[in-house]
């Protein structure tokens, strides 16, 4: 009878693993489809609609502005989202735990409320915009109060209900947005962006409080001191990678108007072109999101560990060489496709934008490493090195290109950023290079990018020209044996 239990307790175990595995599997398809299905039509049916009806100056003040807010986030949310979740998934006492992280957040978004408004200040920006500045902040607030519900609620085991909030905030948005945009007869204004957006980011945080208080989930706030400063002592490993890694990519909209004193021309040009590089990284995030707990469990295991850097380098590398190569060579097509006539001179910005996409997008197959070990000191370096190299560059071509040299900024410190994480994994033993994987990447690159130059300059159908060059690419990464079908195969039965 012993054993014959002992294998009935063997087989449980076995099943609740798979059990598992099939949930965390499920429940990751759902947010990425829904991400998929959401985000886009978001893009081009609420959001470059809204920037052709305020042209580029309102839109260029609004792109900075949220940029400046975005800056300071780290403030509203540094690390605690992470620490939350490790915390309430791991507590047998869900109110004793969220009891003093709903206090901190509290007090947080007060000091943001603060820091905003005196650095809104410090750095001379005219009075009437405090008008729309408070807005995006009061938005920020709400948002970052959003991401924790969900934070709780993924962490709580109600996996399905947060792969469908995933997407609730831009719906939400999309409904606020939309309305005015599309079926009011009055002008479309700034004040109806900045307030539908305050509206529709308040909605979805509504329904993600209904989902807690339905599930029974405590809601208690704790003002306690001792445990505010415990929680914030926490996050402070966090707070650094989350400011660096923000500011990279949100210092080029406030350099801009800053440098140019243009009332946020430049940056709504430039803003035209960034939200294509914000929607790549979203894809690239979600793929890292997928890299990082399988990295970390394999941390120790060198040949499991390197197995799947290679997957991961081979697929990302097709993904980022699509975008970079088409963004770059049909930079013009894709601009004539989505914007008027008054845009079309600042493709060019796209074009280099994109290739610092695909930067960012590899980037994703070393940050997990780093992330996975536990090596902050080492990333954040390499992020800080990234955020110097861009605000000198920024400094000097701005005054100089406008949102032209924000983008070439952009692009060289991704490189840089890119190529210092390759160095130090490989440096410190994390990653090796077979010759098989070197050799089939170099093919790979030399053919795909000198055959998309040369289908770009036949004399074809704009349409066409896009499709060719992105499947010539995809064929080409088979020839050469850059992807292989055992590749997916292993990422489909991996378990995580």
């Amino acid at each position: 009878m012993v054993p014959a239990l002992h294998m009935e307790e063997v087989n449980t175990v076995a099943t609740d693993q798979n059990s598992t595995t099939r949930q965390f599997t499920r429940n990751i398809l759902l947010m990425v489809a829904v991400n998929v299905l959401i985000k886009p039509l978001y893009l081009f049916f609420i959001d470059i609609p809204i920037q052709e009806a305020l042209g580029f100056q309102q839109y260029g003040q609004y792109f900075t502005l949220i940029d400046l807010g975005l800056l300071l986030f780290v403030i509203l949310d540094p690390g605690l989202q992470n620490y939350s979740s490790t915390q309430i998934a791991q507590t047998n006492s869900l109110e004793e735990v969220t009891a003093p992280l709903l206090g901190t957040k509290l007090v947080v978004s007060m000091g943001y409320l603060g820091a905003s408004l005196a650095v809104f200040f410090l750095l001379g920006f005219p009075l009437p915009w405090l008008s729309s500045f408070l807005p995006i902040v009061l938005y920020l607030i709400i948002l970052s109060g959003f991401t924790f519900f969900r934070a709780y609620i993924a962490a709580a085991g109600l996996y399905q209900q947060d792969a469908w909030l995933s997407g609730l905030d831009k719906v939400a948005l999309a409904i606020t947005l939309g309305i005015p945009l599309y079926l009011l007869a009055t002008e479309f204004s700034l004040a109806s962006f900045l307030w539908g957006q305050v509206i529709g980011i308040t909605l979805a945080c509504l329904v993600a409080w209904l989902i807690i208080r339905r599930a029974a989930l405590p809601l208690r706030v704790s003002f306690d001191p001792s445990r505010i400063k415990a929680v914030l002592r926490s996050c402070i490993p966090y707070a650094l990678i989350l400011f660096l890694m923000a500011a990279v990519t949100k210092l080029d909209g406030v350099m801009l108007e800053r440098l140019l004193r243009d009332e946020g021309r430049a940056a709504g040009a430039y803003a035209s072109a960034f939200r294509f590089f914000d929607l790549t990284n979203v894809f690239g995030a979600l793929f890292g999101g997928l890299l990082l707990p399988m990295y970390a469990r394999h941390i120790h295991q060198e040949q499991e560990r390197q197995s799947l850097f290679e997957m991961a380098f081979r697929m990302l590398l097709l993904i980022g060489t699509g975008i970079g190569t088409v963004g770059f060579l049909c930079s013009d097509v894709i601009y004539s496709w989505i914007y008027s006539e008054a845009y079309q001179e600042y493709a060019p910005v796209f074009a280099y934008l994109m290739l610092g996409a695909a930067a960012v997008f590899l980037s994703h197959a070393f940050g997990g490493l780093f992330l996975a070990s536990g090596r902050m000191t080492q990333i954040n370096t390499i992020f800080a090195g990234g955020l110097l190299m861009n605000f000198v560059m920024n400094w000097f071509l701005i005054p100089n290109f406008e949102a032209l040299g924000a983008a070439q900024a952009s692009l060289v410190s991704q490189l840089f950023m890119l190529g210092g994480m390759a160095f130090v994994a490989t440096k410190s033993g994390f990653v090796r290079w077979p010759e098989g994987l070197v050799r089939s990447s170099i093919f790979f690159l030399i053919i795909a990018l000198s055959g998309g130059v040369g289908l770009k300059s036949l004399e074809m159908d704009p349409f066409w020209s896009v499709l060719l060059i992105s499947g010539w690419i995809i064929m080409i990464s088979f020839a050469v044996g850059l992807l292989r079908v055992k590749d997916f195969s292993f990422l489909i039965n991996r378990r995580i």
